[in-house]
């Protein structure tokens, strides 16, 4: 196999791919449609693709969604096609291909590290935890899990529970943030 991490320069690039994503049946797939990623394109440094050149097309696509000069969010809209969430498996269980920990996430965090900003990762459910503690483990990134909760959205609705999310950050965010206690 081999596979190479583009940047994506217009949107309408990754259209076909977005247009799988969003028909999806999953909680995010409202996130993949075409005119919710227009709508936030502005707001990326960089946005991923990676690229299957033995099979052919897109594999995956990230973004790198910046906050302000200083923060940004690594794996921000990340979708895997579903062929390769499943089918790229060895003898192990493990994946053969994983985009985020092996492309996505050490890119983008790359980028970040050479522009001066503290870049994190962030996930909706609290059970989700563990994911965020693999990441930290399998990237090598320099990346510490945050004890608290953190308001990830860009809007003021901090009722919004699914905006409170547990993170892994190179630095200190400065977001709005809530103890465990608070939350759960």
């Amino acid at each position: 196999m081999e596979f190479e991490l583009l940047e994506v320069r217009d949107l309408c690039e990754i259209r076909s791919i977005l247009e799988i994503a969003s028909q999806e049946n999953h909680k995010n797939s409202n996130n993949y449609h075409f005119h919710s990623i227009q709508k936030r394109w502005k707001d990326y440094c960089v946005f991923h693709k990676l690229v299957d050149h033995t099979l052919g097309g897109v594999i995956a696509i990230s973004g790198l969604y910046q906050y302000h000069s200083g923060l940004a969010r690594v794996i921000d809209r990340t979708w895997v096609h579903p062929y390769y969430r499943s089918s790229f498996l060895n003898q192990n269980n493990n994946m053969i291909v994983r985009p985020a920990i092996d492309y996505f996430i050490p890119a983008q965090t790359q980028y970040c590290r050479d522009r001066g900003m503290v870049s994190f990762i962030s996930v909706q459910y609290p059970d989700k935890t563990r994911v965020l503690e693999r990441l930290i483990r399998e990237t090598n990134c320099g990346y510490k899990l945050l004890p608290d909760f953190y308001f990830t959205c860009r809007h003021d609705n901090q009722q919004s529970m699914k905006c409170w999310q547990r993170c892994i950050s190179t630095g200190k965010i400065d977001l709005a943030r809530k103890s465990v206690g608070e939350i759960i």
